[in-house]
């Protein structure tokens, strides 16, 4: 088990159920005879989601570009939708190269959603979608498929979670500052409420731009402005600047 994963009370809460139904219907049918007699967690919200500062991510960002192999291209280019667009890491992973709409925008699922969302793109992020998109393994034989894959010769299939894990922590770490991905998305958003004030945004708008779930959240989305997340997305990008053009 990754002891490093910070899961919430509720994630926790169902798989605990997942688990303790089919342990049931095993006992039901004799193939275990034990059974699991184990409560739900009290349901709170986890708050040690804490990422890098704005240096530590310049570092990181400066880090990677760098880079230019294939696997240097692709680790830069997902780390700059996580820090530009704050998108998590299953957004990233379900991103098709028919989501893509360069040099505007992209299209992103929203956790919990099936259908995919447009979001527009800071030109610094699409700098390095292309850079990518330039030795990617399979887009020169198909316009469909998934943007990012494992670099396998002959296995070229969507790359995994726990893959974009390992990017992250390797090439964070070579920069001198690990971090995990949803470390990268909670800069992003911190990033968003500095900006907010001289964005001429609320914090409702950074709820927005976040994508956050909860229903409770939602209700303060009523007000926010359609724009923000292009504002909030191009502000992180200039935060960093784009490596590539110097």
């Amino acid at each position: 088990m990754d002891t490093r994963r910070e899961l919430s009370s509720s994630t926790i809460n169902r798989r605990l159920s997942t688990l303790r139904k089919l342990v049931q219907v095993a006992h039901r049918r004799s193939i275990v005879s034990w059974s699991i007699d184990v409560p739900n967690i009290k349901d709170e919200p986890v708050h040690n989601a804490d990422g890098p500062d704005l240096n530590d991510m310049r570092r990181i960002v400066f880090h990677v570009a760098k880079d230019e192999s294939a696997k240097g291209r692709r680790a830069y280019a997902i780390i700059r939708l996580m820090a530009d667009l704050g998108l998590r890491r299953g957004a990233v992973i379900n991103m098709d190269l028919n989501d893509l709409d360069l040099p505007k925008r992209i299209r992103v699922r929203l956790k919990g959603r099936e259908k995919k969302r447009w979001k527009d793109l800071p030109f610094e992020t699409c700098a390095a979608l292309r850079r990518w998109l330039a030795v990617h393994p399979t887009r020169s034989k198909s316009r469909v498929g998934p943007v990012f894959v494992n670099l396998v010769p002959g296995w070229n299939a969507r790359i995994s979670g726990s893959a974009i894990y390992e990017i992250v922590t390797e090439f964070s770490e070579a920069a001198g500052c690990r971090t995990r991905p949803h470390g990268i998305r909670h800069s992003a958003i911190t990033n968003a409420i500095v900006n907010a004030a001289r964005l001429g945004e609320t914090l409702d708008s950074v709820m927005q731009f976040s994508d956050h779930a909860d229903f409770r959240m939602v209700l303060r989305y009523r007000n926010a402005s359609k724009k923000a997340q292009k504002k909030f997305a191009n502000a992180n990008a200039a935060t960093f600047g784009d490596p590539l053009a110097q």
